[in-house]
């Protein structure tokens, strides 16, 4: 009997979670580069299996298709010759989709940078040769790579286009999440996630617009959402003379626009607070709000 030493069973093992985590991370199949992969093969040109990833094989298969054909050659899966191979980008042409999921799909590529304390800038380049439509809804997470910086989260929408492969870039309106946190600044970049705030955050968003808030009820409103804060968490946030950007008032718009996206205001932690904020209100709408509520 053959009995593995007790090292060779560890390496064993190392070598078999670097085997599933290497294909975990490959490229998922896509049934459209599939199907461009099989017609190529049947034109006579050699892209490698039919596996459904876009690579450097596929890419030089349809060059050579297209050179063939007399089509513009840029190695991408456009209208004109799609049409020439029998294939329909009808469904990928008109459909965006969400940012998040065409990564997952590594169907994008994504880069972020901190662009001030209410934008971040979003660069996106597609990995395949046909066109992409890219929705990036409000509540989409930037998570920050620095551990020590805040988190930003979309306040506004965008959908972006990718017809070749060149980078486009969007500039997000954006808020801080992670209150404690420091609040990033110009060597910040973030990773895209789905935040789990995202539906709340979708209700607010709307409201906030039709009200024309300025910057602190935003933020202010925001970490209510996401950070569940108190009055004294909102005076994290200071102007340059000192005295704190989020006062009572903002704060209790804040609450008051919350309560009208649908949220649960009263089982926010800032709820217990309504006292000591309306004692700041002068005889306002906003007062009585807070009393009568």
């Amino acid at each position: 009997m053959i009995h593995l030493k007790e090292p060779s069973i560890r390496m064993l093992l190392f070598c078999c979670l670097i085997g599933f985590a290497m294909a975990a991370l490959a490229a998922p199949a896509d049934p459209l580069i599939a199907s461009l992969q099989t017609k190529l093969a049947e034109s006579g040109h050699d892209p490698g299996p039919a596996d459904g990833v876009w690579g450097k094989n596929t890419e030089q298969a349809l060059r050579a298709y297209q050179q063939q054909e007399g089509l513009t050659v840029n190695g991408r899966l456009d209208q004109t010759t799609a049409r020439r191979l029998d294939l329909d980008l009808g469904a990928v042409d008109q459909s965006p989709g969400d940012i998040v999921d065409l990564l997952a799909a590594g169907k994008i590529t994504v880069e972020t940078e901190w662009s001030g304390i209410q934008q971040v800038l979003v660069k996106v380049k597609p990995r395949v040769p046909y066109p992409v439509s890219v929705r990036i809804p409000v509540g989409t997470f930037f998570v920050s790579r620095n551990a020590a910086s805040q988190n930003m989260v979309a306040t506004g929408a965008e959908t972006i286009r990718l017809t070749d492969d060149d980078w486009v870039t969007v500039a997000m309106p954006a808020a801080c999440a992670n209150r404690p946190r420091n609040v990033p600044d110009g060597g910040d970049s973030f990773r895209v996630r789905r935040s789990p705030k995202q539906a709340d955050l979708g209700r607010l968003m709307p409201v906030l617009d039709r009200a024309k808030v300025g910057f602190a009820v935003r933020q202010a409103a925001v970490w209510i959402v996401t950070d569940n804060a108190d009055y004294a968490d909102l005076g994290i946030l200071i102007q340059n003379m000192g005295s704190r950007a989020i006062d009572a008032s903002d704060a209790a718009r804040a609450m008051r626009l919350c309560d009208e996206a649908g949220i649960d205001v009263e089982r926010k932690a800032i709820w217990r607070d309504r006292k000591q904020i309306a004692a700041q209100l002068g005889d306002s709408d906003l007062k009585r709000w807070l009393e009568q509520k």
